[in-house]
């Protein structure tokens, strides 16, 4: 409480007047004798204990009086919350009004986003025409812009729609805050309209000036049942024409009802490929698609569900590519294994290219996703370098030795990739003991139980073996073991590729790995064991997608186009060590399905969807809004509760001081009347 005349104080003195006038009695008291006075003790003793209360009640409420009449004479009056705006002239208000998906609900006044919008106006009527405006929803457009007349903030108003972003909370008032102090001294009033959803609600991040007031106007909705899928993947890391594909997604809800036939279409290419009908009984559950994919190409996919009203994320897109062919070279030498070449060459989806060790084209190994270095009889120094920079850039090698190798020339490529030297070969037949079965060779080969080989398996031989024990290749990871602990396979990552190093030789001479089981999954997967995969899906806000082996692409600008329509653009693009960072944000209006390519090329499919935290629909009560302003000890924030008062009145009030003289007038003549009752009623 503060008075707007304290000078009038000074009058409290004014108490020591009735104070003298009880400590001094002025009447004369006359003596009367009586024979007997027993009963006039009791009596005066009674009447002088009765008689001291009425006077002191009498002295306080003389001294109420005085005290209640000298503050009404001060004027005393309470500080309105956010006082400091009065002074400014013209103020400063910026609304913020969140137009994310989930403002679709239902609230008291229709939909959400169309309640705020109201809000919003009533917010601009509370304060002058001549005061400055600033309207900002989630894209931020304006944050950096000019205050405005209310007409203009009126005509943003009108025109602010839905928007697939969804920046948390600290991001917008954090930004607006920063602005509205570094454009103005004088305090601004920001108002936040939304249904703070609880995924992006940080109260604990919020910086906030002391010369900006925040305003929180939460909207509450009806309540939203919404189904949605929120993710998908393949059981396969590379996918191939003809072959079996299964898809499993996962749907949610965001109730505890089952939901019963919810009918599940997938579309690839716009053809739909799979139906299902499901009996949705958790809030979470997994399900699978099987089909085949039909062509070698990039392949552009939907799921789609039925769920009205919410119908935002009824369709999560995806896609992917096919590869036509993987590319793999064989650097053969005088000896080489045949049955290398008669494995390449009878499937189709494996290019097979041959050279000899002295007419090796080394501008063909940027293409290939696997080279062999097939019994060679030397190491150039040129192809090591060229190799090094092969594996560099994120290539698979493969290094199987022979029985016509120099060993000084197979020594510098040992140097160069952290392998001992070999000194000398061991022709002793031995048998293959132990495989790593988690090894990426090996996925999906081995049905085998608590991470073991199968009892009595058939084991491959070997009779020309380098002398390279496990000591010496310490950095390495054996993926197959001879007997006596001895590497047989073994593989390291040099820059982003995979180096294979065979210790022996596998010709059919000295050794029957080519007629194993073993040799196809060893070698079909070193093609694809690099193979990186561009991710199925983004969210339309995630900050950006990494382009993998980008140097080809060098010269070119990149774009991105929509599946379905004409619309392209070029996005934000960074160099970051042999790769191309794509920076998406606020560019991806829609969710859909996008292709990324250059002036000459299509590089791969891209798809987008809306961020899931949306779908959930998980707001905060006003209570638990109190709770985290208290906890953060955010200062000059409050929450227009909007109930009784309208949104103008109650600014109004938040603004204004409460005058209280006339609280104290009426207490003084209270203290009044009660003295006079007590002198008249109370003897």
């Amino acid at each position: 409480m503060s008075f707007y005349y304290p000078n009038f104080l000074w009058a409290l003195t004014l108490i020591a007047i009735p104070i003298i006038i009880h400590l001094f009695n002025f009447k004369r008291f006359q003596k009367v004798y009586f024979s007997d006075i027993r009963f006039l003790k009791s009596l005066s003793q009674q009447t002088k204990k009765h008689s001291q209360l009425r006077h002191l009640l009498v002295l306080a409420s003389r001294i109420l009086f005085i005290i209640c009449l000298v503050f009404a004479f001060a004027k005393p009056y309470s500080k309105a919350k956010f006082s400091n705006i009065q002074k400014a002239a013209p103020k400063k208000i910026v609304v913020y009004l969140d137009n994310s998906f989930s403002m679709q609900q239902k609230g008291s006044r229709g939909e959400l986003l169309e309640e705020g919008r109201s809000i919003a106006k009533e917010i601009s009527q509370a304060y002058s025409p001549t005061d400055k405006y600033l309207f900002c929803s989630n894209n931020l457009a304006n944050i950096d812009g000019d205050f405005y007349s209310r007409d203009d903030f009126a005509l943003d108003l009108r025109q602010c729609d839905y928007q697939p972003f969804s920046p948390a909370l600290s991001e917008i008032v954090n930004s607006l805050a920063y602005s509205a102090v570094s454009k103005s001294s004088l305090p601004t009033d920001i108002f936040i309209i939304s249904d703070f959803q609880k995924s992006n609600s940080d109260f604990q991040n919020f910086k906030i000036d002391s010369n900006v007031n925040i305003w929180l106007v939460p909207l509450k909705s009806a309540g939203s049942n919404n189904v949605f899928v929120d993710s998908c993947w393949f059981d396969d890391p590379i996918l191939m024409q003809g072959k079996i594909a299964k898809l499993h997604f996962s749907i949610s809800k965001n109730f505890d009802e089952t939901v019963d036939n919810m009918a599940i279409k997938l579309f690839v290419n716009g053809k739909q490929k799979a139906l299902s009908s499901l009996n949705l009984t958790k809030n979470t559950q997994i399900n699978d698609f099987s089909f085949i994919p039909d062509t070698a190409s990039n392949q552009f996919c939907r799921i789609e569900i039925s769920d009205y009203p919410i119908i935002f994320d009824d369709i999560f897109y995806f896609s992917y590519s096919i590869r036509k062919q993987f590319h793999v070279i064989s650097l053969n030498g005088d000896i080489k294994p045949n049955f290398i070449q008669k494995f390449y060459a009878s499937d189709s989806s494996i290019a097979l290219l041959n050279f000899d060790e002295d007419q090796i084209n080394f501008s063909e190994f940027s293409k290939a996703h696997l080279i062999i270095l097939n019994s060679l009889k030397n190491y150039s120094s040129g192809l090591i370098l060229e190799l090094k920079k092969y594996l560099e850039k994120g290539g698979n090698l493969c290094l199987i030795p022979s029985a016509i190798t120099k060993l000084e020339s197979l020594n510098k490529f040992n140097e160069t990739f952290g392998i001992q030297r070999v000194n000398s070969v061991d022709t002793t037949k031995i048998f293959l003991r132990d495989i790593d079965i988690q090894n990426v060779l090996f996925d999906n080969v081995f049905d085998a139980k608590n991470n073991k080989l199968p009892q009595n398996i058939d084991m491959p031989y070997f009779k020309f073996r380098l002398n390279i024990n496990r000591a010496v290749v310490s950095n390495y990871t054996n993926i197959l073991t001879l007997s006596g602990g001895l590497p047989l396979l073994s593989t390291q990552k040099i820059g982003k590729g995979n180096l294979y190093y065979f210790m022996a030789a596998l010709d059919g001479k000295n050794s029957n790995l080519g007629r194993h089981a073993l040799f196809i999954p060893l070698f079909y997967n070193m093609i694809i064991a690099n193979e990186k995969k561009s991710k199925l899906y983004y969210n339309i806000d995630d900050e950006q997608i990494m382009v993998n082996n980008s140097t080809q692409f060098n010269e070119s600008t990149f774009k991105i186009k929509e599946f379905s329509s004409n619309y392209e653009f070029i996005p934000y693009t960074k160099m970051n060590d042999g790769e191309t960072q794509i920076f998406t944000r606020g560019l991806i209006k829609n969710s859909g399905n996008y292709i990324l390519k250059t002036n000459s090329q299509e590089i791969y499919p891209l798809s987008f969807n809306y961020s899931k935290s949306e779908s959930y629909f998980e707001s905060l009560s006003k209570s638990e809004l109190k709770d985290l302003i208290e906890k953060f000890s955010i200062k000059n924030a409050v929450i227009i509760e909007n109930q009784g008062v309208s949104i103008g009145g109650f600014i109004q009030g938040e603004h204004q001081d409460s005058v209280l003289w006339k609280l104290f007038i009426a207490l003084a003549i209270l203290f009044l009347l009660i003295e006079v009752f007590l002198l008249r009623f109370f003897r």
